[in-house]
């Protein structure tokens, strides 16, 4: 009984290490797929070549409250030139400017919460245009109200 201990115990470190290895191949798998889904719809939208466009941006999460906001945003010539809060009065900063006001900032915006390794991501792309229209990220399942979720509505092309 002595001597099948030992080999009990490696069966088991074995088994361990193939479920821990087989968990980070899955995790790796999925951020794979979403990384290539997030890079396939950038091309397609780069591909529309559409330089002036208007659309209206929700942001939302529970956890940060001053994060929720709506504005309409235009851009010209690829960037952005007008972004109006149409909640509150309270103005929209450069630094929040610059981080949501195009749709290749929200692909960006994107990636980085693939580099992040963050629990989870959904973004559901317009079937025409392919830019993101729902985009939802829960960087850790353990915390509660951490997720922000960011909403493209009206999107329309401007001459």
């Amino acid at each position: 009984m002595v001597q099948q201990r030992p080999f009990l115990h490696r069966r088991g470190s074995t088994l361990l290490l193939a479920v821990v290895v087989a968990c980070g191949l899955l995790f790796l798998s999925k951020n794979i797929v979403t990384r290539y889904d997030i890079w396939q719809h950038h091309r397609l939208w780069g591909q529309q070549y559409l330089m002036n466009y208007r659309y209206m941006l929700s942001v939302s999460s529970m956890g940060a409250p001053d994060l929720n906001q709506r504005m309409l945003v235009e851009v010209h010539n690829n960037q952005p030139t007008l972004a109006i809060p149409m909640d509150s009065q309270r103005l929209i900063t450069s630094a929040e400017q610059a981080q949501y006001t195009s749709i290749d900032r929200l692909f960006q915006v994107m990636a980085d919460a693939i580099n992040r390794r963050v629990d989870y991501i959904r973004i559901d792309y317009d079937p025409h245009l392919s830019y993101p229209m729902e985009i939802s990220v829960d960087p850790s399942a353990r915390q509660v109200d951490d997720e922000i979720h960011y909403s493209i509505r009206d999107f329309e092309v401007l001459p």
